[in-house]
């Protein structure tokens, strides 16, 4: 809509024949939206070259990369395991595509990038064509249920700032952590 909210400037549709949930959209600078969610539908359109081409269990993630003004679908790829998988927030440095989400699987952890191994929550780096995966990795507790993301950041420096609710104990904390005990 545009900016007094009085005309429609922009819509179109994107999913498959089953379940799909849009939650986080990101500009991409260029006339262009990319799109996370989680997708049931075999059918979600994907490109074929992009990271992941098959739906890998009942859920999965996915990003898709969308051109507004010729309604192109750019580039889109599920993310998952063979469990529930959901991509909440999605960012870009202007380099890179990131991801945030809740996995009901495992997800191997990337060499020489910080994670918790059997943890719930990920964060995945793809490439802009979302044909590579440069990193992912898993944070939270690997004894606690997933948090609920509610916030996500990558800053210029490539520094990732996540925040959420919910869980339980087990989470691992730096030595100046203002709160360093659960508060409920």
């Amino acid at each position: 809509v545009d900016a007094t909210c009085s005309n429609l400037v922009y819509s179109t549709l994107l999913g498959g024949g089953a379940n799909d949930a849009g939650y986080g959209i990101k500009l991409d600078g260029t006339g262009g939206v990319f799109i996370s969610g989680s997708t049931n539908s075999p059918d979600f359109p994907v490109n074929s070259g992009c990271y992941l081409t098959a739906l890998a269990g009942n859920y999965d993630g996915f990003v898709s990369h969308i051109d507004l003004g010729s309604s192109a679908l750019l580039a889109s790829t599920f993310y998952g395991t063979n469990q529930v998988d959901q991509a909440f927030f999605i960012e870009t440095d202007g380099e890179s595509i990131y991801i945030l989400g809740q996995t009901g699987g495992t997800i191997p952890l990337s060499a020489g990038v910080y994670g918790n191994a059997g943890a719930k929550n990920f964060i995945a780096r793809l490439d802009p064509t979302l044909t590579t995966l440069e990193f992912q990795t898993t944070v939270g507790s690997s004894t606690a249920g997933a948090i609920a993301p509610t916030a996500f950041l990558v800053d210029n420096c490539g520094n990732i700032y996540i925040s959420g609710f919910g869980g339980a104990s087990g989470y691992a904390l730096t030595s100046n952590a203002l709160y360093t005990t659960q508060s409920i």
